[in-house]
């Protein structure tokens, strides 16, 4: 990782104090069953956040409705291993000015 978006990083922590689970997210789509991708306003962003489904919570669900829930989680993931650092807490303005202040994801070739 750039030494300035350490920085940054550093200067700039996730906005919302951070579970257990949040701090030590295993970004792996494989466990999209067993996790809900989320977004919680704080200060008018809505940032990132995940938490367990609840017991039965995922078993009364149709089919459709699980594999949208699951393509959030899927879609974390792809985003994390695009910025490469714990995502969760941030907002979506948040990345969008990281990924263009650092340059990241730019394709050369």
């Amino acid at each position: 990782m750039k030494k300035e978006l350490e920085k940054w990083l550093k200067n700039n922590p996730p906005r919302v104090e951070l579970t257990e689970l949040e701090k030590n997210f295993e970004f792996d789509r494989r466990f999209a069953n067993k996790y809900v991708v989320y977004f919680d306003n704080f200060n008018g962003d809505d940032v990132y956040r995940v938490r367990e489904y609840l017991p039965g919570e995922r078993e009364g669900l149709p089919n459709y409705l699980r594999d949208e829930l699951d393509g959030y989680c899927v879609l974390l993931c792809r985003n994390y291993s695009k910025f490469g650092f714990n995502i969760l807490g941030y907002s979506v303005r948040d990345l969008d000015h990281i990924r263009s202040r650092f340059n990241l994801f730019i394709q050369v070739g």
